[in-house]
């Protein structure tokens, strides 16, 4: 996994199901669950809070980017092929 792409990348979450709220990556988290697969630091953009978040769970705001094509791979993997 290309951590430069993903530090790159504005993600977005609605795992509250609640709003849509957005993050920066900051980097792959250093543990990694069997379930969950990884995660990734992040820090969120409305009042800079820093977070652990399953990577899966997360989409960038920007499309047909690297680093959407990377998120979107990998959750597709995560999903089907664990």
């Amino acid at each position: 996994m290309n951590e430069e792409f993903l530090k790159q990348a504005i993600a977005k979450s609605n795992i509250d199901d609640q709003f849509e709220r957005i993050y920066k990556i900051l980097g792959l988290d250093d543990e990694v669950e069997d379930e969950e697969g990884l995660s990734v630091e992040v820090r969120r953009i409305d009042d800079k809070k820093k977070f652990t978040l399953t990577l899966a769970d997360l989409k960038t705001v920007e499309e047909n980017t690297k680093s959407a094509q990377l998120l979107d791979d990998y959750a597709v993997w995560h999903t089907n092929f664990r």
